[in-house]
């Protein structure tokens, strides 16, 4: 197997307030290696049908089932559904607070659903258009939606989880396919290769970072922002880069082995996992996205995930195969190279 790697330094150019990131390339061929593989330990749960974004209260998982119009508690230790509660046609995207309230993005009911851990839940807030994704910054709910329900244009609406005020940013252009917040800003993936740092209070976009390729995933941590797809320059092998928070600069770039976009990331500490739409799965530091292990999950074989979040040392991957016409949920133990 073989993987290339090409480290990446950055000159950050301002224009009119929201400029293009210039990249000044250096492309040290990093040696062929092998990849070893690890066997994690793999509970499945079965969830209804289309299962897709997750998010954690604290004490229990959230799933979005988005072809039975709710979201699903899944008790990680006994490894079963333990309330369902419904929310509405095709909920996508999930999040939660450090209060333990949970989101869910509706997307045919173009609204954002919020639950409290005591009580049945509402609607929170309309969102204009169709929204796709969601991200948490602080107490901001940052979605990303597109205003005529195509892929044509894109903007943020930031909506106050105490007020349930929102405010909306100016167009941010075609193919926005991701959202995640970090360092007070809003990240926007388009499927370009290209992201819009948009601030999270102005809302208003305050530079461009050019990643290449076709792009469709991304995840963050505080300090850096990781995104996956396909490499056109490498012969269509699976693309993953990492972006510095602080200066917007892209520190690391490089291609996994086989030939499937990445289609999920999910940060993890020290670590991040890759996932591509074959289902092949990759730990990889989060330093400099050396890859340190291959994951085996038998699962997967064959069929991306929907949606990975890891909670501590616990892997979780939602997929659409499972019984009949519905979905399961991945309990991924054991996964840390």
């Amino acid at each position: 197997m073989k993987r290339v790697f090409l480290a990446m330094a950055l000159a950050i150019v301002a224009i009119a307030g929201a400029g293009m990131a210039q990249a000044q390339t250096s492309n040290p061929a990093a040696p062929d290696t092998a990849i070893r593989t690890i066997t994690p330990t793999v509970t499945v749960v079965p969830l209804g049908r289309w299962p897709e974004g997750l998010a954690w209260d604290g004490a229990a998982l959230w799933i979005a089932e988005s072809g039975v119009q709710r979201i699903a508690r899944v008790d990680p230790a006994a490894g079963r559904v333990t309330e369902t509660v419904r929310v509405g046609r095709l909920p996508v995207d999930m999040a939660a607070g450090t209060d333990g309230t949970v989101y869910a993005l509706v997307n045919t009911e173009r609204a954002v659903f919020a639950r409290k851990r005591a009580g049945p839940g509402a609607v929170l807030s309309g969102v204009a258009g169709c929204p796709e994704h969601l991200a948490l910054s602080g107490t901001t709910l940052l979605v990303l939606t597109w205003p005529d329900c195509s892929s044509a244009d894109s903007k943020v609406v930031a909506i106050d989880t105490a007020t349930a005020r929102s405010r909306t940013s100016p167009s941010l252009g075609k193919d926005a396919v991701a959202i995640a917040a970090a360092g007070d800003h809003a990240w926007v993936l388009h499927r370009d290769g290209t992201i819009d740092v948009v601030d999270s209070a102005a809302l208003t976009k305050r530079a461009t970072v050019a990643i290449g390729g076709t792009t469709q995933a991304m995840a963050a941590s505080d300090s850096a922002v990781f995104v996956g797809g396909l490499d056109r320059l490498e012969g269509g092998a699976p693309l993953v880069a990492r972006i510095d928070v602080a200066s917007r600069a892209v520190t690391h770039r490089g291609t996994l082995p086989g030939a499937g976009r990445v289609v999920a990331i999910a940060s993890a500490g020290r670590h991040i996992v890759v996932a591509d739409e074959l289902g092949a799965l990759f730990a990889l530091s989060a330093d400099d996205l050396t890859p340190l292990a291959r994951l085996g999950a038998p699962g997967l074989a064959g069929d991306g995930p929907r949606g990975m979040l890891v909670v501590g040392d616990r892997l979780y991957v939602t997929i659409h195969k499972g019984v009949g016409i519905n979905g399961s949920l991945l309990v991924i133990d054991g996964w840390r190279p």
